[in-house]
C-alpha cells in the first residue's frame, strides 16, 4: 500500500488581480464555532427527550416563555456564525457549504459584541459590492484577558483593510 502525500495547500488566490496572495490564509474564527454553531442540533432533542422528567416547572408561563426567548437567542447568534480565513489581500469565508473569497477592500468596519459569550466578531461590507452586508464569527478563545478589552483581531482586520485599500489605490488603472 502506498503512503499518501501531504502536499501544502495552494496559496490563496487574489480575486480582484487573480494573482496568488504572498501568504498561507490564516484561521482567525475558533475551532469551536461548528460546536457553537450545530449546538442547538443537539440541545433541542435532548430537552425534548427529557421533557416528561422536568414535571409541573415547565407549566409555568414564565418557564415556557424564557424557553422560547432563549432557545431562539441562542439560534439566533450560533446558525449565523462562519469560519474565517484571511491572507494579505482576502477573506475566506466558510458557512459549511461553501467558501466565498471576499477581497479585503471591500471591508468597510469590523465591530464586536462584547457582551455576548466569547465576544463574536462582526465584519461589515462596503455596499454594492460583491460580499455580504456582514458576517459573523467567534475569534478564537484568549484566556487570562480582562472581559471588557476588544479582541486583537478586530484591529487586525481593520488594518489588513486598510492597508489592502491602500495598496489597491496605489496599483495603476488597467
Amino acid at each position: 500500500m502506498r503512503r499518501r502525500e501531504w502536499s501544502r495547500p495552494p496559496l490563496g488566490r487574489d480575486s480582484l488581480s487573480g494573482r496568488e496572495s504572498d501568504t498561507q490564509p490564516r484561521t482567525i474564527s475558533s475551532a469551536w464555532t461548528p460546536l457553537y454553531k450545530f449546538s442547538w442540533a443537539i440541545s433541542i432533542p435532548t430537552f425534548v427527550a427529557f421533557w416528561p422528567q422536568l414535571g409541573p416547572l415547565v407549566k409555568e408561563p414564565i418557564f415556557l416563555a424564557a424557553l422560547v426567548l432563549g432557545g431562539a437567542y441562542s439560534m439566533w447568534m450560533t446558525v449565523r456564525l462562519k469560519r474565517v480565513r484571511m491572507d494579505d489581500r482576502s477573506l475566506y469565508i466558510y458557512d459549511y457549504v461553501k467558501e466565498a473569497v471576499i477581497p479585503l477592500t471591500e471591508v468597510d468596519y469590523v465591530t464586536e459584541n462584547g457582551w455576548a459569550g466569547g465576544h463574536p466578531v462582526t465584519i461589515h461590507f462596503i455596499e454594492g459590492g460583491t460580499a455580504p452586508r456582514a458576517v459573523t464569527f467567534m475569534p478564537t478563545t484568549r484566556y487570562f484577558t480582562f472581559a471588557w478589552t476588544s479582541h486583537p483581531v478586530v484591529d487586525e482586520i481593520s488594518d489588513a483593510a486598510d492597508r489592502a485599500r491602500v495598496a489597491a489605490a496605489a496599483r495603476p488603472a488597467v
